[in-house]
This record gives structure tokens, C-alpha cells and sequence, in this order.
């Protein structure tokens, strides 16, 4: 089966991994939507199928996981990920600092200003925010992978234990 939007690539999503419930499959996906979701990045969804294909990992939980940051969550995120992010940099004693003084209203009424010292702070606070979501996700990413694994086995351990009960029950008289 071809589809004309896909063409030549269709084959590659007929891999039973990419949409099929396993265990490392959802796991995967989990932590590659984790992942996607915490970079500063336009695209999010385009660049979770991508990583899907190339990983072999659930398609639908990946996309689910990375759809978390959506407009309404983005500006609290990408906060408190500049705020993870400077204080790493101040921790390292990296050069990068944002400049707490950045007024957007004299930067928009000194347009030309853009271009110097209020670009330098702007390029500042990404790379600041970049390091940050870098590592929010990576800690997301691996939280979410093992607590799926974690999880994943407690089910199976649960249905398991609960068929043995239900072999030894005497069956009930009517």
C-alpha cells in the first residue's frame, strides 16, 4: 500500500514497532516525545516521526508525549527551563548571562538596537534557555523511560498474581 503524500517512504511505516503497544517500543516513545517536547524548537510533531522512524519507537505515545508543550504550557516551561538553564551557567561559570535589565518596550521603540548590545542579550537568553530544556528533557526522558519499564512490569506482575488467584478459588456455589 502506497500513499502518494509518503511515496517511496510508506514501507517504513509498516514496521510493527512503530505502532504496536511492547514494552521498549511505548518506553521509547515516551522518552523520544519527552525529549522533543523540552527544545526551544518550532515543529515538534515533524521532528518526533522522524526520531520514531529512525528509533523504532511508539509513534502515538511519542507524538501524546510531545505534544505536553503546546502553546498554553510553552511560556511556563520554557521559564522555568531559562531559569534551570542560568542556573547551571552561573554554577559552571559560563560567560552567558541575559541581562535582567532587557526592557522589550526600549528594544521595540530603539529597533536599530536589535542588531547590538539587545541581539547579544537575546542570543543570550536562547542559548541560556537551550541549555536548560536540554536538561529538563534529558531528565524527563530518562524518568519517563524506566518509570514506564517500572510500570509496565508491575502490570504484568499484578495480572499474573491475579490469574493464580483466580486458579486456586474453589468455585462458587449457586
Amino acid at each position: 500500500m502506497r500513499t502518494r503524500c509518503l511515496g517511496r517512504f510508506t514501507h517504513l511505516l509498516h514496521h510493527h514497532e512503530l505502532w504496536h503497544f511492547h514494552r521498549r517500543s511505548l518506553a521509547g516513545g515516551l522518552a523520544l516525545g519527552l525529549f522533543i517536547a523540552s527544545t526551544p524548537l518550532l515543529g515538534h510533531v515533524p521532528l518526533v516521526l522522524i526520531g520514531a522512524l529512525l528509533l523504532r519507537v511508539n509513534i502515538p505515545a511519542a507524538v501524546g508525549a510531545a505534544l505536553l508543550t503546546n502553546p498554553l504550557t510553552m511560556p511556563p516551561f520554557y521559564y522555568f527551563a531559562f531559569r534551570v538553564g542560568e542556573t547551571v551557567t552561573r554554577f559552571l561559570g559560563l560567560p552567558l548571562s541575559a541581562g535582567r535589565h532587557l526592557d522589550l518596550m526600549q528594544l521595540i521603540n530603539n529597533w536599530h538596537n536589535l542588531l547590538g548590545e539587545g541581539g547579544r542579550q537575546l542570543w543570550s537568553a536562547y542559548l541560556i534557555t537551550w541549555i536548560g530544556s536540554l536538561l529538563i528533557g534529558t531528565l524527563a526522558a530518562a524518568t519517563g523511560y524506566y518509570l514506564t519499564l517500572a510500570g509496565w512490569r508491575l502490570a504484568v506482575v499484578w495480572r499474573w498474581r491475579r490469574r493464580q488467584r483466580a486458579r486456586r478459588l474453589p468455585p462458587k456455589a449457586v
